[in-house]
């Protein structure tokens, strides 16, 4: 499968770049071909200064070329099967740096895909994720910057998918921007204060229901030694977001949290505050908040965390538990919140594969240049699609009240690699005045399951087999809304030198769905080279 990751680069028109020349011609890999070229020719840099230091920063192309031969690429469900043999070309770069003013990663690459002997018009993809934070002034003023693209699916009710370069009316690329400058610092021997301005925008090709920009303003202030056994902080967040489908809404609270240290594992804290929003009518609506919690942290492998708070949309909480073993990780997370997150799996977080481990690796791999990498590396040798969707989600264009469960289970072994991942996700529409036509429009409750498990053996130092088992089930408020995807994927990985990896497999997905279900049987070949 294709090594791009979700996302975009800015310079790339928000609309995409349509597929080019008809059926046959294969125009649309040129400017693949084009920019695979420049790859081929680019050393990876390692800047140095003056003394010829190595400075913490990378800049590395790479190519990855896939062929898939399938059995079904449009999934009509009518019971003829319209077979291809799929050509992909991705050249990539990523850039990392875990030093100096500018730390963080970007990692872009565009998917050029050609269809042969097929009625289904070439086309490219974007795919990118970055998160860059900028020192403008030292240890006061910074600016993070994050973006992405990604294949999601449109209706969660609608046909899914394993690889995004399968056709599918159901798809959309979605991208998201944010920039956000923000200060910290202290007000001599009183308090410490921040202060953050964050401005983000989503865009999507092929449909506008996850079209939206936003906006928040967030201060904060608190006591200098946040581990003292009495200590507090007064927070306020004022939040906007105008949908392209939808109304624009406001969203603001205030709040004071009280916190006690009663032991060096155990902090309790109490919070008290005012909401005040329009998600629930025309009018701005205030209402009290308040809440309790507990963080237990018994040693630096084992952390609980546990909120419970009294919110205008109801009682929200937040569950996560997490323990580290030598050669294991388990992690859990309950959650109920409102989200604002048009795409990217509705709020779970959990929109791809790349997000999906990127998480799961946070405590094994603590630093997020290095994490990105990590996960990548590890992707590419399970044979594993970063872009991928996780956890199907949908698009929406209006606030909603997500409850989210999910727990993982990683085990390594000196040559084998287990992973486990449950997830259910129960969405919910908040804003009722709101007229977008959506999966909550039609459904007041959308239910997501998810399950998936990985094991990777290490057959030589070079080579490795793979196996994922995976299933996604989605239904709603009728029964003409259900949706179930089993998949199976194995494949065979080895590196050819120390910058040249090759991937043989095979995948079986059967969708079940009351329109357009579907049969795919599909074997794929991958070449990645990095430069």
């Amino acid at each position: 499968m294709g090594m791009g990751m979700r996302s975009k680069t800015p310079e790339v028109p928000a609309n995409g770049v349509e597929g080019l020349g008809r059926p046959g011609t294969h125009l649309g890999l040129l400017g693949s071909f084009a920019m695979g070229a420049l790859v081929c020719v680019a050393p990876s840099i390692h800047a140095q200064d003056g003394g010829g230091a190595v400075r913490g920063y990378t800049l590395s192309p790479r190519l990855s070329s896939t062929a898939t031969l399938t059995s079904d690429i449009n999934r009509q469900g009518n019971g003829v099967a319209d077979g291809a043999l799929i050509v992909q070309v991705s050249p990539g770069l990523r850039f990392s740096s875990n030093s100096g003013r500018l730390r963080g990663f970007f990692d872009y690459a565009l998917n050029g895909v050609s269809y042969v002997k097929s009625s289904a018009r070439d086309e490219f993809q974007n795919s990118l994720s970055a998160a860059l934070t900028a020192e403008a002034i030292d240890n006061w003023a910074y600016v993070d910057f994050s973006s992405s693209i990604a294949q999601q699916a449109i209706s969660a009710f609608g046909s899914q998918v394993v690889d995004g370069g399968l056709g599918n009316g159901n798809r959309a690329e979605v991208w998201t921007v944010s920039v956000s400058p923000h200060v910290r610092g202290t007000l001599g021997a009183i308090a410490r204060y921040n202060a953050r301005l964050t401005l983000g925008a989503t865009n999507t090709r092929k449909s506008s229901l996850a079209d939206a920009t936003n906006s928040s303003l967030q201060l904060g202030l608190g006591g200098l030694d946040a581990r003292a056994l009495l200590s507090w902080s007064l927070d306020g967040v004022l939040q906007r977001q105008a949908f392209k489908e939808g109304r624009h809404t406001t969203n603001d609270n205030v709040r004071g949290t009280v916190r006690l240290a009663a032991t060096d594992e155990l902090q309790l804290s109490a919070n008290a505050g005012v909401d005040s929003s329009n998600l629930r009518g025309s009018e701005q609506e205030q209402r009290a908040s308040y809440g309790l919690g507990l963080n237990w942290t018994p040693t630096e492998r084992t952390k609980l965390s546990l909120q419970r708070d009294h919110r205008f949309f109801g009682n929200g909480h937040s569950v996560t538990f997490e323990h580290r073993m030598a050669r294991s990780i388990w992690r859990f997370v309950d959650s109920r919140d409102v989200s604002s997150d048009t795409g990217q799996s509705n709020g779970s977080g959990q929109g791809s594969n790349y997000d999906m481990f990127y998480a799961l690796f946070a405590s094994q791999v603590p630093d997020p240049v290095l994490r990105q990498s990590y996960v990548l590396d590890y992707l590419r040798k399970a044979g594993l699609n970063p872009t991928a969707a996780a956890v199907g989600g949908f698009l929406s264009s209006a606030a909603s009240v997500v409850r989210r469960q999910e727990a993982s289970l990683a085990l390594t072994g000196v040559r084998d690699t287990v992973t486990v991942l449950v997830s259910r996700i129960e969405s919910r529409r908040l804003d009722s005045l709101s007229r977008v036509q959506d999966d909550l429009s039609d459904s007041d409750v959308v239910l997501q399951n998810g399950l998936s498990f990985s094991l990777s053996h290490r057959l030589t130092p070079q080579s490795s087999a793979n196996l994922t088992v995976s299933q996604q089930k989605t239904s709603g408020a009728l029964s003409s809304q259900s949706t179930t995807m089993r998949s199976i994927l194995a494949n065979w990985t080895a590196s050819l030198g120390p910058r040249t990896s090759v991937s043989l497999g095979a995948r079986y997905v059967v969708f079940k769905a009351e329109r357009n279900p579907y049969n795919e049987k599909a074997l794929f070949a991958n070449l990645n080279r990095q430069f």
